[in-house]
């Protein structure tokens, strides 16, 4: 091995690098003050970074002295084995597992030596922690290994140890430990950050901005379209919440999606279901103003989509029909509406119909042959008792009515004040009567619940035959039923649009200018801002660091949507605020990227 090291190192010559690689082996051998601030690794620039070492060694072979050879020669042999023990994606290849080896996933370098008695693995940390590099003055030092751990040789040479130890290190260098990986600070928690999140997120949304309304046209007609949109709705909202919650552009783009999504499943369901249109959907179109738009294209999108909520909320409330979430038993309500036009439901009924008279019927032959055998029997007629039926009303169809309310209440988290837990819990899927005729596995959000009990559930359920008719075998049950949320465990009540859509689109303050904060914010309820008077009158919350005339400046630049970019361009012509601070550049970003009542995108819209 020494005499081909000799040969290769009179032959080698200086290498030649591209820009691209020079930079690369500047910043990850050098720690430059200025770094490119995002993840550059790649298995080719490695293996540039290997071979460049690998012929800086040979070079510096040939000018060692004599003393030092021996350590240069086994430096390039650890190096060759490195170059070898690697596959085309940077990672180990089990068979070639010796030496030194670069464990990818888990930052960390092995050096493995023999000894005369004993095998020594040389563990340690490749890249530097962030604390150490930028508290760091000067040259940041470093020693290498950081723990050393050794095997006897008669343990090494064991087929079963060498088989894990290499298994393992392929494993490690390939699988990322979570709990060890690079975290972010989310709504004060910390969260995995990982890669491939914002890439699914952006082709979703990329695929609802450009192919939603086409892929719409090609499956409305299928049942199933607003099953699957409301199944998109939960599953990107559920990845996405956590992503943006302190990214209050992100999350705007999010609640476009979604609304988008549901606009989409609304037209599929009313397709298949006409008469749904006649019922308020109930979603609060007004907290939609608060989103944060950067692009014209956007607020088209959001334009659209609210206009037809508003067009679908004005042609449903011109009917005045009862609510879809918490009316029941009127006959203009969707259930007893929808049950009048369905065929399918009609012929359950009818079936479930035939099937109770048929229980009523054995019923009441069972209650005259006990009836016989107590009146020739008087000795067991305190033992011979019988249970009596009821009759039910059938279920209806509860996809649309999930989606809405997952929109209203997990997406916008709209306020229902008058929700309560029921004094009992008695499920219409639960009663034993229908039992058979729910679908497995079927567990929908929205059920029907009765706070009273249906007779077959008293304690008086069963009577003795002495003293009871044929009229009180067969009775009418006791159920009231109303609208019960399974997921909050809640009877439903009218919903209130809350502010919980501005706070998420409301971008942060510096903490010396939280007072400020309520200025920020147009929402729904104050689309104009604070008044000229009222900031005249309500100067207390003007911090130390601003003077009052800058203060009434910077809260009155939100006053007045139709007059903002007229308040902006007076300051530019005239400064009363700072633009050099970061609370004037916030104000500024939140206010001209901010969607603003409908007025404000009439002219997008139209465009």
């Amino acid at each position: 091995m020494a005499t081909d090291i000799q040969t290769h190192a009179v032959d080698a010559k200086p290498p030649k690098l591209a820009q691209d690689a020079i930079d690369y082996f500047f910043h990850h051998l050098f720690l430059s003050p200025k770094l490119p601030g995002e993840h550059d690794n790649s298995s080719e620039r490695d293996d540039h970074l290997i071979n460049f070492i690998l012929d800086s060694l040979k070079l510096f072979l040939v000018g060692a002295h004599p003393d030092h050879s021996a350590a240069v020669k086994a430096a390039i042999c650890m190096m060759e084995n490195m170059k070898l023990a690697r596959d085309s994606h940077g990672c180990l290849e089990e068979h070639k597992s010796l030496a030194s080896f670069h464990v990818k996933a888990q930052n960390a370098g092995v050096i493995i030596r023999r000894t005369d008695e004993s095998v020594i693995f040389e563990v340690f940390e490749l890249s530097p922690t962030n604390a150490s590099v930028h508290s760091t003055r000067g040259r940041l030092i470093r020693q290498f290994p950081a723990t050393a751990i050794v095997v006897p040789s008669h343990i090494f040479e064991g087929k079963d140890f060498r088989s894990v130890l290499s298994k393992t290190m392929v494993k490690m260098s390939r699988q990322t430990d979570q709990g060890l990986g690079p975290k972010s600070n989310e709504a004060n928690q910390l969260h995995i950050e990982e890669d491939f999140i914002p890439f699914h997120l952006a082709s979703i949304e990329s695929w609802v901005a450009k192919n939603l309304d086409g892929w719409l046209v090609q499956h409305i007609r299928e049942e199933s379209t607003c099953i699957k949109l409301g199944n998109l709705i939960q599953d990107y909202h559920g990845a996405s919440r956590a992503w943006y919650a302190s990214r209050p552009e992100g999350a705007s783009r999010m609640h476009l999606v979604l609304f988008e999504l549901w606009v989409a499943a609304d037209k599929a369901a009313i397709y298949i279901i006409p008469m749904l249109k006649k019922y308020e959907p109930e979603v609060p179109v007004q907290v939609y103003q608060d989103l944060l738009l950067s692009f014209r294209g956007d607020m088209v999108r959001l334009a659209r989509a609210e206009n037809y909520l508003r067009e679908r909320q004005e042609f449903a409330r011109a009917r005045h029909l009862p609510s879809v979430f918490s009316k029941t038993g009127d006959w203009k309500s969707f259930a007893i509406q929808y049950f009048s036009e369905s065929r399918e439901q009609q012929c359950l009924m009818n079936e479930i119909e035939r099937q109770a008279k048929a229980d009523q019927k054995a019923k009441r032959s069972e209650f005259r042959e006990l009836k016989m055998a107590y009146d020739g029997h008087m000795q067991v007629y305190k033992e011979k008792k019988c249970e009596y039926r009821e009759w039910m009303e059938d279920d209806l169809q509860h996809t649309w009515r999930d989606l809405t309310i997952y929109l209203i209440d997990d997406v916008l988290q709209c306020d229902a004040p008058l929700a309560y837990q029921p004094r009992n819990f008695h499920p219409l899927n639960m009663y034993q009567g229908l039992t058979q005729y729910l679908r497995p596995n079927e567990r929908k959000r929205i059920q029907l619940v009765s706070e009273d009990k249906s007779q077959s559930a008293t304690h008086w359920r069963t009577r003795s035959i002495s003293t009871i008719s044929e009229s009180d075998v067969c009775v009418s049950n006791g159920f009231r039923f109303k609208h019960f949320d399974d997921k909050k465990q809640l009877c439903i009540s009218k919903f209130h649009p809350s502010l919980a859509l501005s706070k998420l689109c409301t971008f942060k303050l510096p903490p010396r200018s939280n007072a400020l904060k309520c200025f920020l914010a147009r929402n729904y309820s104050c689309p104009e801002g604070m008044t000229p008077n009222e900031i005249i009158a309500g100067q207390s919350p003007c911090p130390d660091h601003m003077s009052l005339v800058e203060y009434k400046a910077f809260v009155s630049l939100p006053y007045g949507h139709r007059i903002l970019w007229m308040n902006i361009l007076r300051q530019l012509a005239m400064p009363d605020v700072d633009f050099n601070k970061g609370e004037t550049a916030i104000l500024i970003l939140q206010l001209s990227l901010q969607a603003g009542p409908d007025d404000a995108k009439e002219i997008c819209f139209k465009n």
